[in-house]
C-alpha cells in the first residue's frame, strides 16, 4: 500500500466565469504545495522517477463567492531502494588437477 505523508497540499476549483470556448475549463483554481511535499517530489525525481503518484481528494463547498470544490493533494513517500542488492554469483571453483592414473599421462612427459 502506498505510504502518503501527513503533509497535505490544499487548493480549490471554482467555476470558471471566463470560459468562452469549448476548450476552456469549466472549473479552475489554485493549489498550494507545501515545502515538505516539494521535498518529497524532489526526492522522487532525484531517485530517477519519471512520474510521481499522488492522491487527490475533493469536497463540495460553498463560500461568499459561490460553490467550489475544495481539494487536498497527498504525495506518496518515495519507496526505500536501500534493500540489499543481489550479490553476484560465487566464482566457479578452480579446475581440479588432472589425475594421473593412466599411462597416457606418463608417456606425455617422455622426451622421445
Amino acid at each position: 500500500m502506498a505510504d502518503y505523508g501527513s503533509e497535505k497540499s490544499k487548493g480549490g476549483l471554482f467555476i470558471n466565469d471566463r470560459r468562452e470556448t469549448a476548450n476552456h475549463p469549466y472549473w479552475r483554481g489554485p493549489v498550494t504545495i507545501t515545502a515538505a511535499q516539494g521535498r518529497l517530489l524532489v526526492q522522487h525525481f532525484k531517485a530517477g522517477a519519471e512520474t510521481v503518484e499522488a492522491r487527490l481528494a475533493g469536497w463540495k463547498n460553498r463560500n461568499d463567492n459561490g460553490e467550489y470544490i475544495g481539494l487536498q493533494l497527498e504525495v506518496e513517500k518515495p519507496r526505500d531502494k536501500q534493500a540489499a542488492p543481489t550479490p553476484p554469483p560465487p566464482p566457479p571453483p578452480p579446475p581440479s588437477a588432472p589425475q594421473s592414473n593412466s599411462f597416457d599421462d606418463f608417456e606425455d612427459d617422455i622426451p622421445f
